[in-house]
């Protein structure tokens, strides 16, 4: 990193994000070239119904834990603004970086969002089934009749191929009808919440699990499911080639987006949507994106517009608390308990921790300076090595017995006053992610020879030019002649009116009253 780019765009020390030389924002500042490279997002699995005939279906799937999904499925995946996320996730911290702080995905966006269950045992996959007794589990579970055509490896079944079975009808067993359903369960696992690079395979070892309804519900399938995206996260980031392929639900990812930054949010028109029927009370909140949506003041698949976007973003840009727990079904909330679990998540050999004191104004919390993370690696991902076996041992027994006493809810900080309007932080908070964390994508020096241009980098750049020579002017001494004091003065007013003028119309954020009038930023202790 040059000091152009530390300056600027942060960070001021590698302490904290020190893999930022290797990753995808760094590319993004240094090359104009790969300005507007997208990731390839995987195609999750479109192919089931998103309405079944039966009401013995939506029965099973309720039973099961998966109606949320069912109710969120399809929507659209926007290669844009999952490719403006993935410049903002840092791994070494496992958050997203916005030019006001931290943001990141909980348990309570995963049930909320998805309606998936957080509460429950850990997925750590099945023993690998031999191919006689893989035949015979397809075809009890999901009355599937195997041919040598359906598995690329002997583990992988072609998910795509569930999407050519018949609706069940009123004629059908009930048997039928759970095997039916079964096999839309494995699609929804393989095909949109767990989906390999390729977006064509699922793992055969999901199928056993889907025998009984009942067992199928007792696990926590969204804590899962968050496990595979931050993985997934984490090592897109550090990826700047030109054909980087995300996996994970992605979906969920972008829902997140939906439901926090108000300025990318599409508009919900009160319209039924004849392929996926009308919105229902016991919907999750990420269904209210799956009817007719207008994108007249905002843009789809244009990772300029969403990069300049949260380039420019504000705290008040944010809706902080998005769901109405009040108003949500009760499958949406019933691991409310979990949802500020700090600790890690697990998905098979996956181990991924999560750390919500990081976002603690997603809870109604003051955020104060969190402490930096343990030292990150590439290899932190997957329990592998001599102990492997003994560290997933440890992290089963801390989600599987302990969870409860890993909920950090009670240790946030509270609000100073139910009424605060502030930015939510605590004292130094600027200050420290300033000098810590990554606040610029898109560098304001690179100009596209056609299409959009990008202001908000530029405009960030004036602004702080503008507070750093009306700070200069506040420390001038005052044994000046008048008529240059007279002159250094107006100066000195003209700039705090300008930046009081950006802030009262929402350019900019309004100042701390310990950040202005002559008392300039200071470099975070520790």
């Amino acid at each position: 990193m040059d000091d152009v780019e530390k300056d600027l765009a942060g960070p001021k020390t590698l302490a904290m994000l020190h893999l930022q030389a290797a990753h995808r924002s760094h590319r993004v500042w240094t090359d104009p070239a790969f300005v507007d490279t997208e990731v390839i997002p995987v195609r999750y699995d479109s192919s089931i119904p998103a309405q079944f005939r039966d009401p013995r279906v939506t029965e099973n799937l309720r039973r099961a834990g998966f109606y949320g999904v069912h109710r969120v499925h399809p929507i659209r995946l926007d290669h844009g603004l999952i490719t403006a996320l993935m410049e903002r996730w840092r791994p070494e911290v496992h958050a997203f970086h916005f030019p006001f702080g931290e943001m990141g995905i909980t348990l309570q966006d995963v049930e909320c969002l998805m309606g998936l269950a957080v509460d429950g045992l850990p997925f750590l996959g099945a023993p690998a089934l031999l191919p006689d007794q893989r035949d015979e589990v397809f075809r009890d579970i999901l009355g599937w009749e195997v041919d040598g055509n359906d598995f690329g490896r002997p583990d992988q079944f072609k998910i795509f191929r569930l999407g050519r079975r018949e609706q069940p009808d009123v004629h059908w067993t009930d048997e039928q009808v759970k095997q039916y359903t079964a096999g839309v369960i494995y699609g929804y696992l393989g095909g949109l919440l767990f989906p390999d690079t390729s977006g064509r395979y699922a793992t055969t070892d999901f199928v056993p699990l889907l025998e009984d309804f009942d067992h199928t519900s007792k696990y926590s399938w969204g804590s899962a499911v968050l496990a595979r995206l931050y993985s997934s996260l984490c090592r897109t980031s550090l990826k700047t080639n030109d054909g980087t392929r995300p996996s994970g639900c992605l979906l969920l990812l972008q829902l997140w987006a939906w439901a926090r930054f108000l300025p990318i949010r599409p508009v919900v028109r009160d319209l039924p949507n004849d392929r996926h029927g009308p919105l229902f009370f016991d919907d999750p909140h990420g269904a209210r994106w799956r009817v007719r949506k207008s994108y007249a003041h905002t843009a789809r698949n244009n990772v300029r517009y969403f990069r300049d976007q949260f380039d420019g973003a504000l705290y008040r840009h944010v809706d902080w608390e998005p769901y109405d727990v009040d108003s949500l079904p009760a499958y949406c909330k019933a691991g409310q308990g979990l949802w500020s679990f700090e600790g890690i998540v697990i998905y098979r050999w996956h181990v991924e921790p999560i750390m919500p004191r990081r976002f603690a104004r997603q809870f109604g919390k003051l955020q104060t300076i969190p402490e930096l993370p343990y030292p990150y690696g590439t290899d932190n991902h997957k329990c592998r090595g001599t102990h492997s076996r003994e560290t997933l041992s440890a992290y089963i027994h801390e989600w599987g017995e302990d969870r409860y006493n890993h909920v950090v809810l009670d240790q946030m900080e509270a609000l100073p006053s139910p009424r605060d309007t502030g930015e939510h932080v605590g004292q130094g908070y600027r200050d420290w992610f300033a000098f810590y964390g990554r606040r610029l994508i898109r560098n304001p020096a690179h100009h596209h020879d056609n299409g959009a241009e990008s202001s908000a980098a530029a405009l960030v750049v004036a602004v702080n030019t503008m507070t750093r020579v009306r700070d200069l002017l506040e420390g001038c001494p005052e044994d000046q002649n008048n008529a240059a004091q007279m002159i250094l003065a107006q100066c000195r007013d003209t700039l705090t009116q300008t930046l009081e003028e950006l802030a009262r119309n929402n350019y900019i954020e309004d100042e701390d009253e310990d950040e202005h009038r002559g008392h300039r930023r200071r470099r975070p202790q520790g």
